[in-house]
């Protein structure tokens, strides 16, 4: 049996995994890579908020402000009183 087994063949759909791989690339340095993690969440459920908070945290770290920025506002527009 291959050991290495993606999240989408344990359960389809799981957007929390890919917010969680995102923070855990954030914290190991791959900024680019845990972009695309915060993505593949958005993208599984457009609403998650948590994932454009973190999403727009990577992209200050990139200097890419305007991105971290439209990261924060849809995260607002979302639900106005995430603090």
């Amino acid at each position: 049996m291959d050991s290495e087994v993606t999240i989408t063949q344990l359960k389809p759909g799981f957007f929390e995994a890919y917010n969680n791989m995102g923070t855990a690339l954030r914290r190991k340095g791959s900024i680019e890579e845990c972009i695309k993690s915060y993505n593949k969440a958005i993208a599984l459920k457009p609403d998650y908020i948590e994932a454009y908070n973190n999403l727009g945290v990577a992209m200050a770290k990139l200097d890419k402000l305007e991105e971290a920025i439209e990261a924060y506002k849809k995260a607002l527009l979302l639900k106005p009183d995430y603090a």
